[in-house]
């Protein structure tokens, strides 16, 4: 999956709950390499230590970035993981009501 990192909006990248992640979606803290946690801000940095994190390793099992969402933010977001059909691109229903 691409991301289009140009469209994060500022505000989101202005805050300190970045990380990057793996391709099974682990989250990865972009400071030290090591496994980060939902639950735990200290193991999250900045979005352009993330990005910078994420185009050092890409190659090297980092798959993108992400941000984490905590109780102390306006944030709210979903994850609906396989949503699409990979060769027509169309979206299940669940999706399609979400949206």
């Amino acid at each position: 999956m691409s991301q289009n990192l140009e469209s994060v909006p500022e505000e989101l990248r202005n805050r300190r709950q970045w990380v990057a992640y793996r391709p099974d979606k682990t989250p990865v803290n972009p400071r030290t390499g090591g496994n980060a946690q939902a639950d735990n801000p200290a193991t999250w940095g900045t979005y352009a230590k993330a990005l910078k994190h994420y185009k050092a390793n890409r190659n090297k099992g980092i798959a993108g970035i992400g941000f984490m969402f905590c109780a102390d933010d306006p944030y709210a977001g979903t994850d609906i993981d396989h949503c699409r059909d990979l060769k027509t691109g169309q979206l299940k229903y669940c999706a399609q009501v979400l949206i």
